[in-house]
């Protein structure tokens, strides 16, 4: 799913305010991605520059890295991409 936010809008205007919220908004209309994450410590690895997408680490045993995408047709027309660095 995507998410239409952009940067008017707040993070305490979407969930109560013990959710740590991880989002990156698209300029255009539609096509964000949000994360929220309730009682677990957890940090934000990367926002990528140009994919629509984050990273972040919970730190649990194992630790467990969520990366989400948001596959637009902009996404598509790229060869490849790395997540090496992730």
């Amino acid at each position: 799913s995507e998410t239409w936010l952009h940067k008017l809008i707040y993070n305490d205007e979407l969930l109560p305010t013990k959710y740590t919220i991880y989002r990156r908004d698209k300029e255009s209309h539609g096509g964000g991605v949000l994360i929220a994450i309730n009682d677990i410590p957890s940090r934000l690895i990367s926002i990528h520059p140009v994919v629509v997408m984050i990273c972040i680490e919970l730190d649990v045993s194992p630790k467990l890295i969520i990366i989400y995408i948001y596959a637009s047709s902009e996404l598509r027309l790229l060869s490849t991409i790395s997540l090496e660095m992730y």
